[in-house]
């Protein structure tokens, strides 16, 4: 199912952080996270706190319902730490991230969505965060003693986290229903939600202070409010939707991961738009002849939203997993698309690019692999050399580095030096050591090829 057209507009909007994201359970049950759904953390916690003796079979009267549950061991217990210990907390603060995840956090570090406000326990998200590199651009507010942490972009953890002291999860009837009314978590949810468009996914029905908040905006922004609901199901077998009167048009038909996936198909088609453009501005301004950028940008969408953050990251030398798209990064990248997009049509070759940073040249019996990489106007070449070789020694991406021994350079300021720094300071080495392999890359500026298009084939040689 296509998304709505005013989501779409809202997610790749320039300015950005018109979307903000409420999730539920459902978003961390879809592979790999596959945390157990709320009901079966109930039924499986009731049958330890049976088997231990906290509690007897009858004294709750739902054990599918994790807030009845809980409500009995607060009764039995004046708490709820006999049922949080015995949940999968473990599971929790491990939690890998599935794809929505990544995209997710991909989408706040590039400036499409704000805020995140999450009722789940699990760490998921901050294993996501992590795995692009979000570093101080996106904060975690695990609770109100965190609420001075809020930033530009924010995950907010509304009913706490795994790492969070047991008393303090938001699980009994209560406390979800009535407790934290005029307290931070409705301040923190009316916060984060006064956005333009509020998207709610992987969640089966809404509670307490959550259902006041989204009535309260929907009053304040009368027509304005846009609310959407995402789900696998028929919008007519969705509880939340009954409950906040979502409409068959405020409904996206759609799972967690293929949500995301759609909103990230969208922001990438804006990303490759805008190296297009800087591609177009520097063969105006250079006079360079036309490459057959088009396609080129149309190649570099097709690798994804992570996909092409990791080929910038690479393509830049970055030391971040991902990289996301500024207009400096955009030029610097055009720079070298233009690089690639020249050598095709030298050669009468056709280019395919990896998220690794790597470019391989098809023709119909050969295949060529090269790197290419930016000095961003500052790096000198013997800098980007001992960087690439480092980077193939130790393995400075997730996945492997082929060795490609050639590497196209752009944005090096002043001429390239005839002889590199050695790679070893004791003197000369074997560049077919079989300890330390072939040490050697062969170093070709782009201007040397624009200017003398013969030595792209002794690049290939």
């Amino acid at each position: 199912m296509p998304l709505p057209p005013p989501l779409l507009e809202a997610i790749a909007a320039p300015e950005g952080g018109r979307i903000v994201f409420v999730i539920g359970a459902g978003c961390s049950f879809e592979p790999p996270t596959r945390v157990p759904l709320a009901k079966e953390c109930s039924q499986e916690a009731h049958r330890k706190l049976v088997a231990d003796g906290v509690l007897r079979n009858g004294d709750c009267a739902d054990p599918d319902d994790l807030s009845v549950l809980a409500d009995a061991v607060q009764a039995k217990t004046g708490g709820q730490s006999a049922l949080v210990s015995r949940m999968p907390i473990t599971r929790f603060k491990n939690a890998s991230p599935n794809d929505g995840h990544l995209i997710t956090a991909a989408l706040m570090l590039e400036g499409a969505i704000s805020n995140v406000v999450t009722l789940n326990f699990d760490l998921a998200l901050n294993h996501a965060l992590s795995r692009v590199a979000a570093q101080t651009e996106v904060s975690i507010v695990k609770g109100p003693e965190e609420h001075h942490r809020l930033g530009r972009a924010n995950v907010i953890y509304l009913h706490r986290n795994a790492e969070a002291n047991p008393e303090e999860w938001i699980l009994t009837t209560e406390s979800l229903a009535v407790a934290w009314r005029d307290n931070w978590e409705e301040v923190i949810t009316r916060f984060a939600t006064a956005t333009p468009i509020v998207v709610f996914a992987g969640l089966g029905s809404s509670c307490g202070v959550l259902k006041d908040s989204i009535s309260r905006l929907r009053t304040a922004l009368g027509d304005g409010a846009n609310i959407y609901l995402a789900g696998p199901g028929k919008v007519e077998d969705s509880l939340f939707a009954s409950e906040l009167s979502i409409s068959e048009e405020e409904y996206v038909q759609l799972g967690w991961v293929d949500l995301m996936r759609a909103f990230s198909d969208r922001v990438v088609l804006e990303l490759a738009s805008e190296v297009a453009r800087a591609c177009r501005d520097l063969t105006y301004k250079e006079r360079w002849p036309e490459e057959n950028v088009e396609e080129l940008c149309d190649r570099l969408a097709g690798l994804g939203l992570i996909g092409f953050g990791q080929l910038r990251s690479s393509w830049l030398l970055s030391d971040r997993t991902f990289l996301k798209l500024d207009s400096t990064h955009a030029t610097l990248v055009a720079d070298l698309l233009l690089a690639v997009g020249l050598i095709e049509r030298t050669e009468g070759l056709t280019a395919t690019m990896k998220p690794d940073g790597i470019v391989e040249f098809h023709s119909p019996t050969h295949r060529w692999s090269i790197r290419v990489a930016s000095g961003n106007g500052v790096r000198r070449w013997t800098s980007i050399e001992t960087d690439l070789l480092q980077r193939e020694k130790y393995g400075q991406t997730e996945i492997p580095l082929p060795r490609s021994r050639a590497v196209v350079i752009a944005g090096v300021p002043g001429a390239r030096p005839a002889i590199t720094t050695p790679a070893s300071i004791l003197g000369d080495t074997d560049d077919a050591s079989i300890v330390d392999g072939d040490t050697h890359l062969a170093l070709f500026d782009v201007d040397e090829l624009r200017n003398d298009p013969s030595k792209i084939k002794e690049m290939f040689a």
